[in-house]
């Protein structure tokens, strides 16, 4: 399977240098494995990647938030047989002569499949395999008229691919898109009434093809035991002028998530335009079915904030707010700094919002979380703590510092910075408070931002401003 974005959340933070017993970020009680997780000397990049995928609202979604599938369009001459669960109707598949044939070297190859597969040279290899299906519930048989490749792993399971020429493009992705959706969703419900866990994701994918889907979803083993019951199984479609190109992988799985990479969707876009000569894989963006916006809401920053100060081509938006206090992470503020828990301090309310651009992993992330507590006095208290605590910060080989603060009737605004004795990983964060709450603002540049292209001195100013536009927000609250 491709890289999952614990791997990738992982990987980014160690390249940071960032010492990961001193944050932790927020999202609501996911992985189940986690539960064993909760002091701060505990906190591992695993628990990190888990975390904000709950934040983006990959974890724990039920079918009815992520299933959206058009009306199937009705077929056309054109079209193949329906494809699920995987036999034939008995249609024509023959396709006609107007429409153009699969262009060689368009399909994926096995050095593609098996990039990212090598676990030493006694591990199961991918080999090609014959059939036109996968053991896989869900997945569309191959058509007759379509190319296709099949290989498989005995450790991995299978991966296939076919390419379909169809004189109507459109109606055959939406027919197969809604064929696998409905057939998913069914898997999801019987999981789900089984053993109270369903598991799907439905996602839109831009700047790839003409048109772009991808799901993952749980289908049952026929030979299930006691620790591997299901396959975990994604499924690509995309469509490029009058082709429709459908991707599948699956295989036994003990995971309770999966990263919804969009790699084998841009792998299968890059064969098969080269192949027709086109460039046709942009900058991709991928945004769960189903999910709207989430757009400003009062007392946060506002994604017009974040335009205005980081700039309006990073496109960052805010997310769902989730509780500040779960079972995913440590209580209390999202930096081990700042030990005095608030709910401990009489907040009444307690929450964290994630800002950032769906399956983007190394792009710039914005958290915020914010305190309300029952009057003003208490807030200003309990910001006045923080500093305190902050001021002269030498533990554990970290020296914090304050770099930039503002003052006037309405407000008070702190940035820090953060320096760690044994590498050259700095970090900056910043504290505000007005009228009965405190706020923690926590700005991640993307991952290859270097004191180069971002000093600490142009971040702690990019901070403040974003404390300052923060206060007022807190004052719509």
């Amino acid at each position: 399977m491709s890289t999952s974005s614990d791997d990738q959340f992982h990987d980014r933070l160690h390249d940071l240098n960032a010492d990961l017993t001193d944050i932790h970020l927020p999202g609501p009680a996911a992985a189940r494995h986690r539960a064993t997780q909760r002091t701060r000397n505990q906190i591992t990049g695993v628990v990190l990647a888990s975390a904000v995928l709950a934040g983006l609202g990959i974890l724990g979604v039920t079918q009815d938030q992520l299933f959206t599938a058009p009306d199937p369009a009705a077929p056309t001459d054109t079209a193949s047989p329906t494809a699920v669960p995987t036999s034939p109707d008995g249609s024509d598949e023959t396709a006609p002569p107007d429409v153009a044939p699969v262009p060689d070297d368009a399909l994926m190859t096995l050095e593609d499949v098996a990039a990212d597969s090598d676990l030493g040279p006694d591990a199961p290899v991918w080999a090609e395999a014959d059939g036109r299906e996968t053991p896989f519930q869900c997945v569309p048989m191959v058509p007759e008229s379509a190319s296709s490749v099949h290989f498989a792993n005995p450790d991995a399971g299978h991966f296939l691919q076919f390419i379909e020429a169809t004189a109507d493009p459109v109606s055959r992705f939406s027919q197969l898109r809604a064929e696998v959706e409905s057939c998913a969703q069914g898997l999801s419900e019987e999981r789900e009434a089984s053993d109270g866990e369903p598991f799907t994701q439905a996602w839109t994918v831009n700047e790839v093809g003409d048109e772009a889907w991808m799901a993952n979803y749980f289908a049952p083993r026929d030979d299930p035991d006691e620790f591997l019951t299901h396959h975990l199984v994604s499924v690509r479609l995309m469509r490029v002028g009058g082709f429709v190109t459908m991707v599948a992988r699956g295989g036994p799985s003990p995971e309770d998530n999966l990263a919804m990479s969009t790699d084998d969707s841009e792998q299968a876009a890059r064969r098969l335009c080269a192949a027709l000569e086109q460039d046709c894989v942009g900058q991709v963006v991928a945004r769960r079915a189903a999910q709207d916006p989430v757009g400003d809401i009062p007392g946060w920053l506002a994604d017009s904030d974040l335009a205005e100060v980081l700039g309006a081509d990073l496109e960052l938006e805010g997310w769902e707010i989730q509780p500040g206090n779960d079972d995913a992470t440590p209580p209390g503020w999202g930096l081990a700094y700042l030990a005095i828990d608030p709910a401990d301090e009489g907040a009444v309310a307690f929450d964290r919002r994630h800002y950032g651009r769906y399956m983007d992993v190394d792009g710039p992330s914005v958290y915020q979380e914010l305190a309300r507590f029952a009057s003003d006095d208490e807030a200003r208290q309990h910001y006045a703590a923080l500093v305190d605590g902050l001021s002269g910060y030498t533990e554990d080989g970290v020296e914090i510092g304050l770099v930039e603060s503002s003052e006037d009737a309405d407000h008070v605004a702190s940035v820090w910075l953060t320096e760690h004795a044994d590498t050259d990983f700095t970090a900056t964060f910043g504290l505000v408070t007005r009228g009965n709450a405190v706020a923690l603002l926590n700005y991640l540049p993307a991952a290859d931002a270097t004191a180069d292209t971002i000093t600490d001195e142009e971040l702690a100013t990019l901070v403040l401003d974003l404390l300052t536009r923060a206060a007022a927000r807190l004052a719509t609250n």
